[in-house]
């Protein structure tokens, strides 16, 4: 086994392996430097970008592979070949819900807006609320699910799109066009895939409903950024933005100064909630290797679908 966790992870794997099993810690300066006839390799976050296109001969014996990140665009697509591909799905699906939640409420509240600094800033304002707003999402995986649960006690409706079919009643599952119209908060919670890159553009931008408020959760290049430019000028009152299609964007961009935009460092996914259930997944799923039983695993990836 080779990985490229920290150094307490590395003891408390070699507590939890036979003692005849081999148990490489790959250094941060060469995290791909992994010994021949790995059969089991554990990636961190941010290093699948970095991995060689081409299989490299290392990875002839790959039999599992685990992802601390969920996101696997970035991927080669070799990697979809290892017999078993797991990823911490789920893992930080209740930290970027309460960071949806915030963007929200924030929109709706104006609280940075309406705050008063002298006498003759008091004056009465006029703030939203969430009460009988439309939510949408664009996904219904483990984040959709997460942000509707914490949104529905506000007194939302629940809009939702996703590639496979859910259960009914869990909210109103629309197609594309009719969740642009509708929403007065979009919230894009999908995984990025050829079918999904640059999927909002001009078009699915035209018909959102004035006034509606985006937030993107997932991957920047969802959004096709010209568009959302021209579109902050149109019917978009806001975007909040955890991701960018490069990251950081280059000095200068457009994206950092626009009054309309709320731009974070791809940080809603982080919290003490997400480290704990990071360490249940990969313990989970290493028990389930150690007994014989890789099916049993869970977040595993599609090599059909890419995530």
């Amino acid at each position: 086994m080779a990985h490229q966790f920290d150094a307490a992870t590395h003891a408390w794997l070699r507590e939890r392996l036979p003692g005849e099993a081999v148990l490489h810690r790959l250094s941060a300066d060469e995290p791909w430097a992994v010994p021949e006839g790995t059969t089991v390799l554990l990636v961190t976050n941010g290093k699948l970008r970095s991995l060689t296109r081409t299989k490299p001969s290392w990875a002839k014996d790959l039999a599992w592979v685990h992802a601390r990140p969920t996101g696997v665009d970035e991927a080669p697509d070799w990697l979809f070949d290892v017999p078993h591909f797991t990823v911490s799905r789920g893992a930080a699906s209740f930290a970027i819900a309460e960071y949806v939640l915030a963007a929200l409420l924030d929109f709706e509240k104006r609280l940075g807006d309406i705050r008063v600094t002298s006498p003759e800033s008091w004056s009465g304002q006029d703030i939203g609320s969430l009460a009988g707003r439309t939510i949408g999402l664009f996904g219904y995986g483990e984040i959709g699910r997460a942000v509707a649960k914490l949104a529905r006690p506000f007194g939302v409706h629940i809009l939702a799109v996703r590639r496979q079919a859910a259960p009914e009643g869990d909210a109103e599952f629309v197609p594309l066009e009719e969740l642009c119209a509708r929403s007065d908060h979009m919230i894009l919670c999908t995984p990025l895939t050829p079918a999904t890159r640059g999927l909002f553009d001009e078009r699915a931008f035209a018909i959102c409903k004035p006034g509606m408020h985006l937030v993107n959760v997932a991957r920047g290049a969802l959004i096709d950024p010209m568009a959302l430019s021209n579109a902050l000028d149109g019917p978009i009152a806001r975007a909040t933005l955890d991701v960018w299609v490069e990251e950081p964007p280059p000095a200068g961009h457009w994206v950092y100064g626009h009054p309309r935009v709320r731009l974070t460092p791809h940080c809603s996914s982080r919290g003490p909630c997400t480290e704990a259930r990071l360490h249940v997944i990969l313990e989970t799923n290493l028990d389930c290797w150690l007994a014989g039983k890789p099916k049993n695993m869970i977040g595993r990836v599609s090599r059909t679908a890419r995530y």
